[in-house]
């Protein structure tokens, strides 16, 4: 099938077909106890998408789409829990190679056709040789992926400088601190990570201002994540996490050094450019003030985290916990 089939009718073969693969996933996993599955959806690829996809591909007009594209059809099981998502993957239920999930997404992807006993069926029949790819992930996970691809991939996508410096903030601004869950820290810190490699591979296209305003949003992370504060120290998965980070920021850095042009231009433009000074300054140090704060005193990283008093409240305006 080519796109212009796909568009004249072929999508709809498509459609079905996806909504045949979660009817089948969903059936599959009601019979296994253990897996707690919190939703599936199914979609299929709208026409302008995969035009554009094979446009990208270099594919030839009358290329077949299901050798360039393998998420025409597609189905997302969202699961509670990563031990749900762990036991999925072991459970038998697909028995295939299991494909990296796409950047800035998190999940566990799978490329699948059916089996010949099932498209020996007469309702599975016109399937025969199609394929879904089916994305595994938990609920946080996807609130996750949803937020990320409206602030960092669609962004990272844009023509110019500007969007792309937006989807770093974007990925970094979440403040770092230890009141969230482990996977969550992980995630923002592995997403801010991406994003960093990105520039690293972009700044030889970059001009003398475009790499100083990327050095100066690249201090800024580095100085927020070069350190863990007290809660997230301890933790084998978060630290790992920021080194990957620091890693990549140290890799973007060295990008940026070397060239006299930009020596000279950082000098002489900017008043918040970057100077080799501040990158050896150490940032703040969480022992440093634990030992010289006054005994009982809040610490502000957590006491950032209180929740402010609710507009004509009376009485005690109450805390969330870190």
């Amino acid at each position: 099938m080519n796109i212009d089939e796909y568009e004249n009718g072929g999508r709809a073969l498509y459609a079905d077909f996806a909504e045949a693969v979660a009817a089948i996933l969903q059936a599959a996993a009601a019979e296994h106890k253990d897996l707690r599955l919190q939703n599936i959806q199914h979609r299929t690829k709208e026409v302008d998408s995969l035009r554009a996809k094979l446009v990208k591909a270099d594919a030839a007009a009358d290329a077949a789409i299901g050798d360039i594209a393998k998420d025409v059809s597609g189905c997302r099981l969202i699961f509670y829990t990563n031990g749900d998502v762990h036991r999925f993957g072991q459970s038998g239920i697909l028995r295939v190679s299991k494909e990296d999930g796409a950047e800035f997404f998190i999940s566990e992807n799978w490329v699948v056709t059916l089996s010949d006993a099932r498209c020996a069926l007469p309702e599975y029949r016109p399937f025969a040789g199609l394929r879904c790819e089916i994305q595994v992930q938990t609920v946080l996970d996807q609130a996750w992926a949803e937020m990320a691809h409206d602030t960092i991939y669609k962004p990272m996508a844009d023509v110019g400088f500007g969007g792309v410096r937006h989807a770093m903030l974007a990925a970094g601004n979440t403040p770092n601190n230890a009141g969230y869950t482990d996977l969550l820290g992980e995630v923002i810190m592995e997403d801010l990570a991406h994003v960093v490699r990105f520039f690293t591979a972009v700044v030889p296209d970059l001009g003398l201002e475009a790499k100083r305003q990327l050095e100066v949003d690249l201090h800024h992370k580095f100085y927020a994540y070069h350190a863990l504060p007290p809660g997230m120290a301890d933790k084998p998965g978060l630290v790992a996490a920021q080194g990957r980070l620091v890693d990549a920021i140290t890799a973007c850095r060295a990008a940026l050094e070397g060239d006299p042009d930009f020596d000279r231009y950082r000098l002489l433009v900017g008043h918040d450019s970057v100077t080799p000074f501040m990158w050896a300054k150490p940032g703040f140090d969480y022992e440093v003030w634990r030992r010289s704060a006054p005994p009982g005193s809040t610490p502000w990283w957590r006491a950032s985290m209180r929740r402010a008093p609710t507009s004509g409240s009376r009485g005690s305006s109450g805390s969330s916990k870190p």
